[in-house]
């Protein structure tokens, strides 16, 4: 006969969530309870990806204020529960004598809300509410063991590993943390179930072939690479920003929503697949009309370090293999399907007749330092402006533009002069 451990608790049920509140030791919790991260399953992919990166100082500040306070008190932990044989076994309420209770005035849901909770070893649990607890837990109980034996309540819910299940879970972990703490852009990307933009980064990162193959840091915190990265196209965050910007034009053809409902109201399947379909062909057509990009996109996993290594070098590199570079382009894009209505795929031509080379005017001495070699984030207006300019779509503002450049380069405006443009003005 398997072993189970007993632990009291309540059953009820909110929405259409039923739950499990039970009291549960702290050397159990410590035990039995895990981060998502660490839970097996297939793979890492950025839909399961429903636990936010602990950070280790918050950690260790609960730790310590376990260890250090006697009047301690933690909220319920919100935990999932899938795989075992969890089973509930409701009390036979029995009337005492004396007693103010008629057993006969309770309902049959009242008599089966009281009982006990029973899991095996083979239950995975891992935290939905409260990450950051369960690790100052860990980490007090590694100081003081003796702790272990304090009660804490636990909410656990049920967690099915299909799409359906999956994606309640993720619904219920940003609506408790959303309650709480905010959570961080990285986590929503993961999570959110509301947020189109966010589906449609989830969906390009899990099944199209330019990301879905570690081509995407899906762990950064950041939009930007960190330094000397030669592994990744770009971050997670950058991804989002840049379809948040690409999709604009296509969401505002749907009904009457406006155009920035799209992160708040999920559309249906139909306006979905559509969004999914127009970023996956305005990377495909990307990669047509820059070599580089399509070089990346194309090469065996094994060969990309060596690609990153050229167009990401320290001296100077392509515009588009920065993560700046790329949300600067998406909002020049953006910018050409405003002003003339082109189509997504004449709008890609037109990006693609711009210098792509940092060490090229306008980058240089903008957007691109090359005495220290690095990215100057504070400068990406201007040389958006330049740009715009070069394709003839800021005449009205030539002039101070080219103020702004040259207090952008450090030189006397007499001195300096717009690059010239790349294309004659669209009749």
């Amino acid at each position: 006969m398997e072993k189970r451990y007993y632990l009291p608790a309540l059953r009820g049920r909110f929405g259409d969530w039923a739950y499990y509140s039970a009291l549960m030791p702290l050397n159990k919790i410590a035990e039995r309870i895990d981060y998502a991260k660490n839970i097996p399953g297939e793979g890492n992919q950025l839909s399961k990806l429903i636990q936010r990166e602990l950070k280790q100082g918050r950690a260790m500040e609960i730790a310590s204020y376990i260890c250090e306070n006697d009047d301690r008190f933690f909220n319920s932990l919100v935990i999932a529960v899938y795989g075992g044989k969890p089973q509930w076994h409701p009390f036979d309420v029995k009337p005492v004598a004396p007693s103010i209770i008629d057993i006969d005035d309770l309902d049959s849901t009242a008599r089966d809300s009281i009982g006990y909770l029973s899991l095996t070893n083979e239950e995975k649990l891992f935290a939905l509410d409260g990450q950051h607890r369960l690790a100052g837990i860990k980490e007090a109980l590694a100081k003081n063991p003796e702790l272990g034996k304090e009660e804490l309540s636990i909410i656990f819910v049920a967690h099915e590993t299909t799409e359906v299940g999956l994606r309640r879970t993720r619904k219920l972990f940003t609506t408790l943390n959303k309650q709480a703490k905010p959570v961080n852009k990285s986590e929503i990307i993961a999570l959110d179930e509301s947020d189109a933009v966010a589906i449609v980064t989830r969906r390009l990162v899990e099944y199209h072939e330019y990301f879905n193959d570690g081509q995407i840091d899906i762990l950064a915190t950041k939009a930007n690479l960190p330094h000397g990265d030669i592994k990744h196209f770009t971050t997670i965050i950058n991804l989002y920003d840049m379809l948040d910007t690409v999709l604009l034009y296509a969401v505002k053809r749907f009904s009457s929503k406006k155009a920035t409902a799209y992160r708040s109201n999920r559309p249906d399947e139909s306006e979905l697949e559509e969004l999914i379909e127009t970023a996956a062909s305005f990377f495909e057509i990307c990669a047509k009309l820059f070599p580089e990009l399509g070089s990346f996109f194309k090469a065996h996993k094994s060969d990309r370090h060596k690609i990153l290594s050229e167009v990401r070098s320290a001296t100077s590199g392509h515009i588009l293999f920065r993560p700046i570079g790329l949300l600067m382009f998406c909002q020049i894009f953006d910018a050409l399907m405003k002003m003339k209505k082109n189509t997504l795929n004449d709008s890609i031509e037109i990006l693609s007749l711009l210098p792509t080379n940092l060490n090229e005017a306008p980058y240089k001495g903008t957007l691109w330092d090359p005495k220290s070699q690095t990215i100057d984030n504070k400068k990406m207006a201007i040389c958006r402006d330049i740009l715009l300019y070069m394709l003839d779509y800021q005449d009205k503002n030539a002039e101070k533009i080219r103020i702004k450049y040259a207090k952008a380069l450090g030189e006397d405006e007499a001195n300096v002069q717009l690059p010239k443009k790349l294309r004659t003005p669209t009749k």
